[in-house]
């Protein structure tokens, strides 16, 4: 529930390619759907100025049913997209394609020895997996939730990226003393009561 879902539906787009070679004829529906929206898309805009710059009569009613039928068209174009990208999605789900920003961070989680214990931990784990799989743009959603969380949560995620990486842990702290908002420097002043046992040298 954490891992920001924005991102990984903006990538499920490359995924497209590799449906071709896994399976072809998922494929086909996928582009055929996404075909058939981006020719909507497309006719939309001249169609339009076609009915505006025409000298016909009774134009007002003419350009008024070409709007009407753009916007259907645009409709149709949306729910096409929809569902070219419901074939991507549902080809994830059965591992025929992979999402890699995705992948990069399940790879990770699950090469980690000990295991989180906590869901605050796994919190923590994710974060870091992400500065380690070069998702900064995602790690750094990810920290803005992380910064929400309180109580154990919060203790038990700041406990493990300390663990798992100092340089991540210490970056959180930079950023955090560095905001004047009210809302970090409160979590901020919170993490330095925080009586942490110093890492073990690596």
């Amino acid at each position: 529930m954490t891992y920001p879902l924005d991102w990984a539906i903006t990538s499920l787009r490359y995924a497209g390619p590799h449906l071709a070679v896994t399976a072809p004829v998922l494929y086909q529906d996928y582009d055929r759907l996404k075909a058939e929206a981006e020719l909507r898309l497309a006719i939309v805009p001249p169609l339009f100025f076609m009915s505006v710059l025409a000298p016909l009569n009774g134009k007002l009613w003419v350009v008024s049913a070409v709007a009407l039928a753009c916007i259907v068209l645009l409709g149709q174009a949306v729910a096409q997209t929809r569902a070219a990208n419901n074939v991507l999605a549902n080809a994830a789900y059965i591992e025929q394609v992979t999402i890699p920003a995705v992948k990069a961070v399940a790879d990770y989680l699950a090469a980690l020895h000990p295991k989180p214990n906590s869901d605050g931990a796994w919190i923590g784990a994710m974060l870091v997996a992400m500065h380690h799989r070069a998702l900064f743009d995602e790690a750094g959603w990810l920290e803005e939730e992380l910064l929400e969380l309180s109580g154990t949560m919060l203790f038990d995620a700041i406990t493990c990226i300390r663990e798992l990486d100092q340089d991540v842990y210490h970056l959180m702290l930079s950023r955090l003393s560095r905001d004047g908002s009210g809302r970090l420097q409160a979590i901020h002043d919170s993490l330095a009561k925080l009586d942490l046992p110093e890492p073990s040298d690596l």
